[in-house]
């Protein structure tokens, strides 16, 4: 009897145990915030997107209210909409807020996306995630196909599911749904004569995204060398950042570029700067090729024209493979890593370059990349979390996640590897995390891209709703103030509304019923106020608003 019990005491933690593993999760955070104006009874609705199932999801608002939600439906994988009443003491301004989402702790790195028809590519180089809080397209996933399968002229059965693929721009919701199936082309004659990496390919190439929610588009082939913009508003029609109008047949715009390999966005409008790795372009004064150029872009009003500055001018040539990664480091430094068989002390696989353009690490002095065989960063694809401290890279066949740590006196980095992925395939061409630290990758060989966990202890985030969409409280005195006492009339004539009071009027504003100010009036203190009424038929609120207080009533429109 003590066997059977202890079998099934077993039996029961081993399901347990497997059941746990099935519920592995993507780290979780919340996305696509957005709040509606207050209404006259102090309510606002507060939108967010989970991208997993959540333990706990609290909203704080920096008038002070903090929301625990309690409904298990509004903790779920989604898009959720919840009604919360603000302290009543709150007085007339603009409120932050803050939707922060805990969920069960992940250990391992471990693929946690499905097998969408969508996720397939035939030839995808670029990848990136925006993770700008401030960008109305906080959360997406981009994807920069080089060479679509209908470039390379397979049927729509290739994949299955009539699945086929364009040379453009594919993007995807915090959700992993695609947004778009067809690629975003932006009128650009990607070039895709060519599968492989010449000097007629690799058009589009990689990919980054600024703070405003744009994305920037690297092109390294010929003809169209140089950087696109892509505004996901208007995915149709993407713009030059250079004027290409001197393009030769090598790609180099004289002064200005070449065939651009390496890239990343820092700030938006006037505070925009490109950063490019060049494959073939040396500024007046140098010579050689793959150096970190600065071009200040700003808000490109009409396409950039001038010399860049030379950020790293790439003595030595320690860097030469157009499949590569350009990353800021967070102190003014850069990491470049690209695709090499082996690491090797003369073309090293990852390179590190200081705030003063110097060349102070490279991965084989660490023997990062020792022992194996072939493979030891093919294809060059490589991100860092948002703190930096984490890098993950593509290396023989799998991902490598790496802490990185700085001598606190020399700045020179170090690398630590933390996990490892199972093998993926040889040609790991794209990563990117995203702010949960979930890892996007897409291989070529497997011709799909996956998302994946990290392990995270604490599987907690806070996200900021941006700017544009903060809690308005605007009732004249506050909600607290106190309903109006005295006589007042509000009478309706014609496409007019008049109120009148016993005391001086302040201030006028009619709502809709849910809360949005139609009309609001000063009025310089008289007794009577006309406004227009609205043409709509239905039933509206008015406030009229004194020194001696204030009064909200319905007002019916016939």
């Amino acid at each position: 009897m003590r066997k059977m019990l202890l079998l099934l005491v077993a039996f029961a933690m081993l399901s347990l145990s497997t059941v746990k593993a099935q519920v592995v999760q993507a780290n979780i955070y919340a996305s696509e915030l957005k709040v509606s104006a207050v209404s006259v009874d102090n309510e606002v609705e507060f939108t967010y997107t989970l991208n997993a199932d959540a333990q706990s999801v609290t909203i704080e608002v920096s008038n002070g209210d903090v929301f625990a939600i309690t409904d298990p439906a509004d903790m779920t994988k989604g898009v959720h909409t919840v009604t919360m009443t603000l302290d009543a003491s709150t007085a007339d301004g603009e409120y932050t807020w803050t939707v922060t989402a805990s969920s069960e702790p992940n250990e391992t790195l471990e693929k946690v996306s499905g097998d969408d028809i969508n996720y397939r590519f035939y030839y995808a180089k670029g990848l990136v995630v925006d993770k700008s809080f401030e960008s109305p397209y906080f959360g997406r996933v981009y994807v920069a196909e080089s060479h679509g399968s209908r470039d390379e002229g397979e049927d729509e059965d290739y994949w299955g599911e009539n699945r086929f693929t364009d040379s453009g721009i594919y993007a995807f919701d915090p959700l992993l749904n695609a947004v778009n199936t067809e690629a975003y082309t932006g009128g650009i004659p990607w070039i895709t004569s060519s599968f492989a990496v010449t000097q007629s390919a690799g058009s589009p190439w990689k990919l980054s995204v600024d703070d405003a929610g744009k994305v920037y588009i690297a092109d390294v082939s010929n003809a169209n060398s140089g950087v696109y913009v892509m505004d996901p508003a208007d995915p149709t029609n993407f713009t030059s950042v250079f004027d290409d109008s001197g393009r030769d047949a090598n790609g180099i715009v004289s002064g200005i570029h070449g065939r651009v390999t390496g890239i990343y966005v820092e700030g938006s409008g006037d505070n925009t700067v490109l950063y490019t790795v060049d494959r073939n372009y040396a500024p007046a004064g140098y010579t050689g090729s793959f150096m970190v150029l600065k071009y200040d872009i700003g808000e490109l009003t009409a396409p950039y024209v001038g010399s860049p500055i030379v950020i790293y001018d790439n003595a030595g040539s320690r860097v030469a493979n157009e499949h590569l990664t350009l990353l800021p480091d967070g102190r003014d430094g850069w990491w470049i890593y690209q695709n090499r068989w082996e690491d090797t002390n003369a073309i090293p696989s990852l390179v590190h370059i200081n705030a003063s353009g110097v060349r102070d690490y490279v991965s084989f002095e660490q023997s990062l990349f020792a022992g194996f065989s072939n493979n030891a960063s093919y294809r060059g694809a490589m991100d860092l979390n948002r703190e930096g401290n984490i890098m993950a890279v593509g290396s023989d066949r799998k991902v490598k996640l790496f802490s990185v740590e700085y001598n606190s006196s020399t700045g020179i980095p170090s690398l630590t590897l933390i996990d490892e992925s199972a093998v993926i395939g040889t040609n790991i061409d794209g990563l990117a995390f995203d702010v949960a630290e979930n890892l996007y990758v897409y291989s070529a060989s497997t011709e799909c891209f996956y998302q994946y966990t990290t392990p995270k202890a604490d599987n907690t985030f806070t996200t900021p709703a941006p700017a544009s969409q903060p809690v308005v409280v605007d009732n004249g005195t506050g909600l607290n103030a106190p309903l109006f006492a005295g006589k007042i009339n509000v009478y309706c004539e014609g496409n007019q509304i008049k109120v009148v009071s016993g005391n001086a009027i302040q201030s006028v504003k009619l709502y809709s019923v849910q809360g949005q100010t139609l009309v609001s009036k000063q009025v310089p203190s008289t007794n009577e106020c006309v406004i227009p009424a609205p043409a709509a038929k239905g039933i509206y609120l008015i406030e009229t608003v004194t020194a001696t207080g204030r009064d909200m009533r319905k007002i019916v429109i016939k």
